[in-house]
């Protein structure tokens, strides 16, 4: 099994299953976030004003679900 790691809201990593992830979203409220929804939870990556770090890590996480 592949797992994508993310980083939580209290700072720890957190292993998510690939095969498991329903969707994810790339938004930009108060700073550009990804929010990651799968069978076990939701995640959300913050960047705040990055626009670039966002996208490239929206783009990296597209890419290893597709491989997964």
């Amino acid at each position: 099994m592949e797992f994508l790691e993310t980083i939580t809201f209290m700072g720890s990593d957190a292993l998510i299953p690939i095969n498991r992830i329903k969707y994810i979203n790339f938004s930009c409220s108060d700073g550009y976030r990804i929010k990651i929804t799968s069978d076990d939870g939701d995640w959300e990556e913050c960047f705040g004003n990055d626009m670039d770090k966002a996208n490239a890590r929206y783009k990296m996480i597209k890419k290893i679900i597709k491989a997964g």
